[in-house]
Parts: C-alpha cells; structure tokens; sequence
C-alpha cells in the first residue's frame, strides 16, 4: 500500500489545483467580494461557508506537507498520511463551530485576520452549521490524492 502511494503520479500539490477547489476559491470571492454586496441573503451566507469549508482542509494539508518539507528536509513530492487529512478536516470544522458559535473564539478570529491585514466580518448564525456535512465531501474528494 505505502509503496503504490509513493509511486503515484500524484504531485503534492495536484489536489489543490484540481478544477473543483479552484472553483471553490473563485465563488468563495466572487460570493464575498460581489455577490453579497449586490444580493445579500440565505443563499449568499450559506455559500461561502459550503466552499471555504470544501477547499480549507486541503489548503491546512499543503501547509502541512510544506512544514513537513522544511522541517524533514525532503523534497515535495512524498506520502503524506491519509490521517493528515482527517486531521485537517476535523481541525477545519471545529474552529468552524467555534467561530460561528462562541463569541469569544468569533472576536480572536476577527481580531487576527484584522492584525494581517484582512477585515473579516463573521456573522453568527447556528444555521451555518448546517454546512459543516460538506467536510464528508473534502474527505471523498482527497482522500484519492493521499
């Protein structure tokens, strides 16, 4: 098994420029950078959510396999454990919870992204989690490319 993996015409970063993720980080700003401005709603809401939380655990496992590299010293293309993706995908949805539900964890959020540059404006809303079953579909999706 880990043999066939090793030999994959895989590169490392081959999930991340698959035409589905890409996508997903086009209408996560086109959603955000237009169409909430012009037609804000449920629909708009729910749709960043549904795609920031497809393509954020693969975007944590680059920046896992990255880190790897750098700490181990080996090239970019290797095995990296389906585990990591797991952990991804969980890591992703809890910070996910916490942001839209805890107002503590919402305001270290806010106050971060605010400290690089970025002004993030999270409403919380516990009917955004009902996006969070799209990590079922992250994990479908990458676990053919780990």
């Amino acid at each position: 098994m880990l043999q066939r993996k090793l030999t994959s015409n895989y590169l490392f970063i081959d999930f991340l420029i698959h035409p589905l993720p890409i996508f997903c980080v086009f209408i996560t700003f086109f959603n955000d950078h237009w169409l909430k401005a012009h037609f804000a709603g449920v629909i708009t809401g729910k749709l960043s959510d549904i795609c920031g939380l497809f393509y954020f655990p693969l975007l944590l496992c680059a920046f896992f396999m990255i880190v790897r590299r750098f700490l181990f010293m080996q090239p970019l293309l290797f095995y990296l454990p389906k585990s990591w993706l797991v952990f991804s995908i969980l890591l992703t949805g809890v910070i996910f919870v916490l942001v839209k539900v805890y107002p503590p964890a919402t305001a270290f959020y806010i106050t971060r992204l605010s400290e690089v540059g970025i002004n993030a404006k999270v409403t919380r809303d516990f009917s955004d989690l009902s996006a969070l079953p799209i990590l079922i579909l992250t994990y479908w999706f990458g676990r053919r490319f780990f």
